[in-house]
């Protein structure tokens, strides 16, 4: 398993798919499961990769009872955490996360799929 250091934080990438132009990256922080989808950016919510138009967050994803709870919010900060809001169809999860966990995440994925990021260029 490929991994990914952010600070002091480690990330296992279990795997990467492709769905279209949909790309998924499967990984792990400890013993919590997640998913990040990356879908074709429309307007300004693009990060500039190597290779591609620009990318934005499709979904954030964390795997708890048998099923997939979307990201909400950050609920609470603390000093190296945050606790994080999960929901799915009337279920709501908060988990302790690293913070800036979606932040990690895009970088993880990026990683994973070999994704380079570059400064995107000002309009004169």
């Amino acid at each position: 398993m490929q991994t990914v250091t952010i600070g002091t934080d480690t990330y296992g990438i279990f795997k990467t798919e492709t769905h279209g132009q949909e790309q998924r990256v499967h990984f792990l922080w400890g013993k919590k499961d997640f998913m990040l989808t990356l879908v074709p950016a429309k307007g300004d919510d693009a990060v500039r990769y190597s290779g591609t138009k620009g990318l934005a967050v499709g979904q954030l994803q964390y795997f708890f009872g048998y099923e997939w709870l979307n990201y909400d919010k950050v609920g609470g900060h603390g000093l190296a955490h945050d606790e994080v809001r999960w929901s799915a169809e009337g279920v709501v999860r908060h988990v302790e996360l690293p913070k800036n966990f979606r932040q990690h995440a895009i970088e993880v994925a990026a990683q994973a799929l070999g994704l380079s990021q570059q400064p995107v260029e000002e309009a004169s």
